[in-house]
């Protein structure tokens, strides 16, 4: 797993997002947790599905 630099949007250090449903660790505001991009590229909780707002990074990211 490689640990990419923060960015406002929640994308991976390199600009890039992660792939649509693809589980990442990101870093929001005041906590860490799993998540996916939806189809709207709107990040989600995997467990919910409720829309996590305010996600700073992806922490975690495995591109293949």
């Amino acid at each position: 797993m490689t640990n990419p630099a923060s960015t406002a949007n929640g994308e991976a250090g390199n600009g890039v997002p992660p792939p649509v449903d693809e589980l990442v660790l990101v870093q929001c505001k005041h906590f860490r947790c799993l998540a996916f991009r939806d189809k709207h590229g709107k990040w989600r909780s995997p467990f919910s599905k409720m829309e996590l707002q305010n996600v700073v990074r992806v922490i975690e990211h495995n591109p293949n």
